[in-house]
């Protein structure tokens, strides 16, 4: 179950009142996944996701995310400067690829 406290702790949420971190704990639906299980899929209504542990990816070609909305104290600046270098990393590669398979169909 998902707490207002919970809720509070994610930084996007922090600024809400007490009511309204209560009112979408009420509304939040407490799931967790296995590697490789999805969060969402294609055509699904749209969702807020807030992660309250580990991480979670998009997987969707050409689809490129990172933040730093995190739970617990982490080093949010080196956290966030790794996770945009990996996002980078992840551009480049799909670019390479899509560059690769052009000259390919030519």
């Amino acid at each position: 179950m998902v707490t207002a406290e919970d809720i509070a702790r994610v930084p996007v949420f922090a600024s809400l009142d007490g009511a309204e971190r209560e009112q979408l704990a009420r509304a939040a639906a407490d799931i967790s996944l296995l590697p490789g299980e999805f969060a969402a899929h294609e055509g699904d209504e749209p969702a807020v996701f807030g992660v309250l542990g580990g991480r979670i990816e998009v997987v969707k070609p050409g689809i490129f995310a990172c933040g730093d909305v995190r739970y617990g104290p982490v080093k949010r600046v080196a956290a966030a400067v790794g996770e945009g270098s990996m996002a980078i990393a992840f551009v480049h590669e799909a670019l390479r690829e899509i560059e690769a398979r052009g000259v390919a169909a030519q």
